[in-house]
């Protein structure tokens, strides 16, 4: 869009639907997988959120595309830790140019973040953007995909997932 071109009233309302429905799935999804976290087994979501923002992305990239929405993308992305030499890295999805984080507060972040733009997420060196979904897996987490599956599946359906 140029300088001079502005969005209709109904195309800002469209954004903000869109916006507000993939806040619910993040929100779902992302109490979801806090409750499959505490039970799991699995040792890549025992300090969950840390270390699991690649997996994660991953899952909330898939179940996006699997309820039609487009132009998803997972986005990584790289830049040197606070008061440190090292690199690190960190994943979220995008679906356009609207950014969704789930576990953004590994980095003191919020928990959530659902936003069209992202000041703190514009600081990362991104390494590209792809389809979310990356085959093959060596061991998909199955229990984590079901988890987030069946956490935002009953909460669309008007059931609480503090109900299962």
């Amino acid at each position: 869009m140029n300088g001079n071109a502005r969005m209709s009233d109904h195309d800002e309302d469209m954004i903000d639907a869109v916006v507000e429905k993939l806040l619910k799935i993040a929100l779902d999804a992302r109490c979801a997988l806090e409750r499959y976290a505490s039970d799991a087994k699995i040792v890549s979501f025992k300090e969950f959120p840390r270390g699991t923002c690649g997996l994660v992305s991953e899952l909330l990239g898939r179940y996006l595309v699997e309820a039609g929405f487009e132009n998803v993308m997972y986005v990584c992305g790289e830049k040197r830790g606070e008061g440190s030499h090292a690199w690190v890295s960190h994943a979220w999805v995008q679906v356009g140019e609207i950014i969704l984080d789930i576990t953004g507060d590994q980095f003191g972040q919020p928990s959530v973040v659902v936003a069209a733009a992202s000041d703190w997420h514009d600081e990362w060196e991104r390494d590209g953007a792809r389809p979310p979904i990356c085959t093959p897996w060596l061991t998909y987490p199955f229990a984590a995909w079901a988890a987030m599956k069946a956490g935002i599946d009953a909460s669309r359906a008007g059931a609480s997932t503090f109900d299962r």
